[in-house]
């Protein structure tokens, strides 16, 4: 099984609910257009804010 940090240096494109607590990541994707496109769906289907967030793998500190 693979290691959280693993899969999120490969998905660095996460789509991020932003609320007024902390914001939540909703998904991650490899490709920025794929992440557009959830996005989208998403702002179709809920009333609440989301965003696009690069999460740089260079930043993720190993477990």
């Amino acid at each position: 099984m693979q290691s959280s940090a693993y899969r999120d240096r490969l998905n660095p494109w996460c789509v991020v609910r932003l609320s007024e607590q902390a914001p939540m990541t909703v998904a991650r994707f490899r490709r920025r257009p794929d992440a557009e496109a959830h996005l989208r769906l998403l702002s179709q289907a809920k009333r609440d804010n989301f965003a696009i967030v690069f999460n740089n793998p260079s930043e993720i500190v190993p477990e």
